[in-house]
């Protein structure tokens, strides 16, 4: 599972979006009082990688990132698919050392299947999903898929130049300029410094001897699942697991100190969430890397490493047009103009935290130099200008949220002050967004949940509570608006910006594809447990066997994984979660379908048009496409 190391409309028209499945459609109509003022379908269509998907030398898988690859003429066009963690066998998670390189790359048309028609899929659309593919480098053998791997540089393509990918460690976006495929992978790598100067504008190094924030230490003994992996950050004996403590670090780490900082009427405000606790601010590296070799398009060339606290989630879109002071000559269609990508600072959030997302724009041209470098120059989205215009830095801590400001700002007694009445929710997961042309709206998918081990306070085991829930649990969400930062200027109708999240699958909807919970009483309404491991298995099993760690017994610590009892008791104590969850949503976009000529009843005005898009499941472990149907007109989406 690809997120679980990190602890994380107002729509133009009256109407929204409800989830229903293949077996159960449900509508939410009409706006009475109570009651979400709702229109929408979604349906599951198939499994495209997982149990109930079985291909040979695959178990199970999550994400499913597309983007177009290179044509060069040839015939029929076809997506790269990346995939996170995928286990070649249902023990491969227990399996320690822990593989380097165990992320798929694999295909799809980049025309929709003619099996996906307008409206409730039938039983043929199943066969949508049996349009992946991926060659193999030993026929015989059906676990040799192709691993994807991200070498150190673009010069040097062997195992010496290997970064290390495992566990935990997976693509997070992908996007191309036209020739070539580019993507961003997730390490989890803290950047280290010993002053400040070593690290982004208006960051601070907790080794730098003027810092005089809170002390930052790491749990020792370290618990990895790597050699290269940075420790658990800490500031106290309370932030580690039992029989570890907070020591010193080797090197410091690079801190933003202040979530954002906006300006109003002459006041300057920020967030005080990195007040309570400084970990909150910890830049990661996030590898930027380009597939650069025609004769293994999996392998990956690194060209630059971010720098970054506000993008460490992140997903990517490259389009037609941008044009950063005059919005209304954009074009938002795919294109090899400019890459939008949005982030956040994490997938998960906790005791009042907001995860909110920020946007930064790059052109393409010129982005990849002859050496295999990337010259990365972002400009981060920073607010509005005095004139109401959209304005943008190259410094990101400029940046500002692309919502979640305004509608939390409020005046006492002549004061601007924070008042969260409008909040993100807690659990934010993976993000995907789109331009849909015929509603002339971006959509953003994102939400979820993690196993509640991934909650867990590392010293009691016990889950934290959510501080903002999500009003349907586990569901996942969709937000629309005009441009990719919301209305064109501050002056522009409000409801051209994101509006509330509307959820747009639940796991009630998707009832056949989760695992039942240990103490479920209907088990109509999910699925038998399919996966006896988990990473937070071999996680907890390393945690226990502390005094087999440092003497380097790993045949015990494997063993105990793969017996199982021991450590999936681990887990269930933990967490007392065995249910299954949805998360990690991905858009795919070449397959939008305007839908309008088969819908007699849509009002004067209206387009309608299909949303194809992954979703990831834990227990089972496993990739599902969905079909999500969406309404709506010049003023916006149903």
């Amino acid at each position: 599972m690809s997120s679980l190391d990190c602890y994380a409309w107002r729509l133009l028209a009256t109407v929204g979006l409800c989830a229903c499945s293949l077996h159960a459609p449900h509508v939410t109509r009409g706006a009475s009082a109570g009651e979400p003022d709702v229109v929408g379908q979604s349906w599951d269509v198939c499994t495209v990688i997982g149990p109930q998907h079985e291909r040979p030398g695959i178990y199970g898988t999550d994400l499913g990132i597309s983007v177009a690859l290179p044509n060069a003429g040839q015939e029929p066009a076809r997506l790269a698919l990346l995939f996170g963690d995928t286990w070649a066998a249902q023990t491969d998670v227990c399996a320690y050392p822990v593989t380097p390189s165990d992320d798929l790359q694999a295909s799809l048309p980049a025309q929709r299947p003619d099996v996906l028609m307008p409206g409730q899929p039938t039983a043929a659309a199943a066969g949508a999903c049996d349009t992946v593919q991926y060659d193999l480098s030993n026929a015989s053998d059906p676990s040799s898929w192709p691993r994807i791997h991200v070498y150190s540089d673009a010069s040097h393509r062997d195992d010496g130049h290997l970064l290390d990918t495992g566990m935990l460690r997976t693509p997070m976006a992908a996007w191309s300029d036209g020739q070539h495929v580019f993507a961003a992978f997730i390490r989890d790598d803290g950047a280290r410094c010993d002053v400040s100067s070593e690290c982004p504008a208006q960051m601070v190094c907790s080794a730098d001897p003027a810092y005089r924030g809170k002390y930052i230490g790491g749990c020792a003994p370290q618990i990895s699942l790597a050699d290269d992996a940075d420790p658990t950050f800490c500031m106290s004996n309370d932030d580690c697991p039992t029989l570890s403590v907070c020591a010193d670090l080797n090197r410091g780490v690079c801190l933003a100190t202040a979530p954002f900082t906006v300006q109003r009427n002459g006041q300057t405000l920020s967030p005080a969430w990195y007040d309570d606790d400084p970990r909150r601010g910890l830049a990661r590296r996030i590898v930027l890397a380009t597939a650069l070799w025609s004769d293994r398009p999996q392998d990956y060339g690194t060209g630059f490493r971010f720098v970054t606290n506000k993008f460490t989630n992140v997903t990517a879109r490259a389009i037609a047009r941008f044009d950063p002071e005059h919005p209304e000559n954009n074009d938002y269609r795919p294109g090899t103009d400019t890459l939008l990508m949005w982030g956040r600072p994490a997938f998960v959030s906790t005791k009042g935290l907001q995860a909110l997302p920020f946007l930064l724009y790059q052109p393409l041209a010129g982005l990849l130099h002859e050496d295999g470098s990337l010259g990365w120059t972002p400009h981060f989205f920073a607010g509005y200008d005095a004139t109401g215009r959209p304005q943008w830095s190259d410094v990101e801590a400029d940046a500002q949220p692309i919502y979640g400001v305004d509608e939390n700002l409020e005046q006492r007694n002549g004061t601007l002050a924070w008042n969260w009445q409008s909040p993100e929710f807690d659990t934010v997961e993976q993000m995907s967004l789109a331009w849909l042309a015929p509603l002339q709206r971006w959509v953003m998918l994102y939400g979820g949940e993690p196993p509640a081990f991934g909650l867990a306070d590392p010293k009691s085991g016990k889950k934290l509570s959510a501080a903002h829930p999500q009003s349907i649990p586990g569901a996942i969400y969709l937000r629309s608006a005009a441009h990719p930062w919301g209305r064109a200027t501050q002056d522009d109708d409000p409801q051209q910006a994101y509006g509330p999240p509307r959820p747009v699958l639940t796991p009630a909807a998707m009832a056949k594809h989760l695992a039942c919970d240990d103490d479920a009483k209907n088990k109509a309404e999910c699925s038998e447990q399919r996966n006896t491991h988990g990473p937070g298995d071999l996680l907890g099993t390393l945690a226990n066997w502390t005094s087999q760690l440092s003497a380097g017994d790993w045949a015990t610590v494997s063993a105990t994984c793969i017996g199982g009892n021991a450590a999936l008791g681990v887990q269930n104590s933990l967490s007392d979660d065995s249910s299954g969850h949805l998360y990690g949503a991905g858009i795919i976009d070449p397959w939008t379908e305007d839908i309008s000529a088969s819908m007699p009843d849509l009002a004067p005005g209206q387009r309608a048009v299909e949303l194809y898009w992954n979703v990831s499941t834990w227990n089972p472990y496993e990739v599902v496409l969905i079909k999500t149907q969406l309404r709506g007109g010049p003023a916006g989406i149903e």
